[in-house]
């Protein structure tokens, strides 16, 4: 069973959280259940025209089952409803599993990103952690 859940639902607040603190816009969450248990939750930052999943996590043990392309066929369902006409999502070149689970679920690349780095260093994970800590210290509007 695939269901949109509110805050008061989440079984992860903490992530909830976070997400507060990073999202740029307010976000929605998905969850998949399976024996009463939570197989595979997605959020969803909810942009004006460009709706974007993110925060995806299916258990492992149901890995390669289908179960994202279920879901993301239930989210763009709703968001279809609601007037939206796209979703975007994105993962790191590396992550073969979820570029093949992507392809499954429909998506096409629209743009490749590559992050630099300097040193072994990944810059825009570095550059994304300054800028949540100083909206943190009140130094960047949210």
């Amino acid at each position: 069973m695939i269901r949109e859940v509110g805050r008061g639902d989440l079984p992860l607040g903490q992530v909830a959280e976070e997400i507060d603190r990073s999202a740029t816009a307010p976000w929605r969450c998905f969850v998949a259940v399976a024996n009463e248990r939570f197989i595979h939750h997605a959020f969803v930052q909810m942009r004006p025209q460009a709706p974007f999943l993110f925060r995806v996590f299916t258990a492992p043990e149901r890995r390669a089952e289908g179960v994202f392309s279920q879901v993301v066929e239930h989210i763009a369902a709703v968001l279809a409803a609601e007037g939206a006409t796209a979703l975007y999502s994105s993962s790191g070149r590396r992550n073969q599993a979820s570029l093949r689970a992507h392809r499954r679920a429909g998506f096409v690349v629209v743009r490749r990103r590559y992050d630099p780095v300097v040193l072994g260093v990944p810059l825009r994970p570095l550059a994304r952690r300054l800028i949540t800590s100083a909206r943190a210290l009140g130094r960047l509007p949210r």
